[in-house]
């Protein structure tokens, strides 16, 4: 049996559906091309530990070393025992000869340009301002791939690092989600399977172009064509069916 709309062979059977499909495709294509996207640039988490503290974005590592309370300034940046940071395509060390320490000194987790990466020493805003005499190191590393690092020494145990300003990008849908997403609006407008009415043609024999009607149908039709044969039907250019179920029809 076939289902023509005029003189041509339709295999869109139902309008609404139809249009529903159209939008999933949409969303596809939409959700494809989100992939390729720059992410927001924001800041992500790092770590803390008792001597320092660092976050990043996806081209800097920015790394806080804590000195001791009251470092005298001219202890931290003259004479031979001055602060210092050393800073290497793979490695960072940080040590003040002057106060006995050696505060970092490690493989990081991924290459730096070291042209264009740079340190400094500041005071520690974390402070009360009326004590404010501690003195951090602030370094800012630039990474020579942007990405994301799980650790910033190679040697400590890696962790997913977070989202701490900016907008979180979604991982596109599924198509399986942009289906179930399409079917829930369907239902929401009303048009669900469970809500449709049957709409029976059966046991014709040899009839040509038999006219489907609206005013012949009930609200939200499915059209079932059941043990029909050498059939053809013509659905109304003013009618439309939710779906259409062939049974037992051969040409």
């Amino acid at each position: 049996a076939l289902l023509t709309r005029g003189n041509l062979l339709s295999t869109s059977f139902y309008r609404q559906t139809r249009l529903s499909y159209k939008t999933v495709g949409f969303r596809l294509r939409e959700a494809r091309e989100s992939r390729a996207m720059f992410h927001v640039p924001g800041k992500y988490t790092g770590g803390l530990t008792d001597r320092f503290a660092w976050v990043q974005t996806l081209d800097t590592v920015e790394v806080k070393v804590t000195l001791p309370t009251a470092s005298p300034e001219s202890n931290l940046t003259k004479g031979a025992g001055a602060l210092k940071c050393t800073i290497s395509a793979k490695a960072l060390r940080v040590e003040a000869e002057s106060l006995g320490l050696q505060l970092l000194d490690g493989e990081l987790h991924a290459a730096v340009n070291t042209t264009d990466s740079l340190w400094v020493v500041e005071g520690d805003d974390t402070c009360d301002s009326k004590v404010r005499t501690r003195k951090v190191v602030a370094i800012t590393l630039k990474k020579s791939v942007a990405a994301l690092w799980p650790r910033l020494f190679a040697s400590e145990a890696p962790e997913e690092p977070r989202l701490l300003d900016g907008v979180q990008k979604k991982d596109p849908l599924t198509k399986k989600e942009l289906l179930a997403g399409a079917k829930a609006r369907l239902k929401a407008e009303g048009m669900e399977h469970s809500k449709a009415n049957d709409y029976m043609v059966e046991n014709k024999v040899g009839e040509q172009n038999v006219v489907i009607a609206s005013r012949d149908m009930p609200e939200l039709p499915v059209l079932f064509l059941k043990d029909c044969q050498g059939c053809s039907f013509v659905l109304e250019e003013a009618a439309s069916v939710v779906k259409v179920m062939v049974q037992g029809c051969v040409d």
